[in-house]
């Protein structure tokens, strides 16, 4: 008999989500959320796993500055705080700062 114990799925996917959560902790590492050079490169990194490579290095500097303009200080980070419009062509995105919908 190769096991001697029947798994649910379930119990199988907990232990994988625990594992990873285990080693997510121990590799992490603090960042300073005012440096815009590691705020760029997680925006790019994150970006161009969902989105072509043209489209998220184009989105990358206007998260970016959208993160920092909505930070304050000694504040957890807000992301609600973050709005998008509609934009008629992925071509033509920019960053309105100051702007609100």
């Amino acid at each position: 008999m190769l096991c001697s114990h029947v798994w649910h799925p379930l119990q199988g996917f907990d232990l994988a989500k625990n594992a990873l959560l285990e080693y997510i902790d121990s590799v992490k590492i603090k960042v300073d959320p005012n440096d815009r050079e590691t705020l760029f490169c997680v925006a790019k990194a994150s970006l161009r796993t969902k989105l072509s490579q043209a489209l998220a290095d184009q989105l990358t500097d206007i998260v970016t500055d959208a993160v920092l303009t909505i930070k304050r200080p000694e504040e957890p980070l807000d992301l609600h705080m973050v709005r998008a419009a509609l934009a008629r062509s992925l071509t033509n995105l920019r960053s309105i700062p100051g702007s609100s919908m």
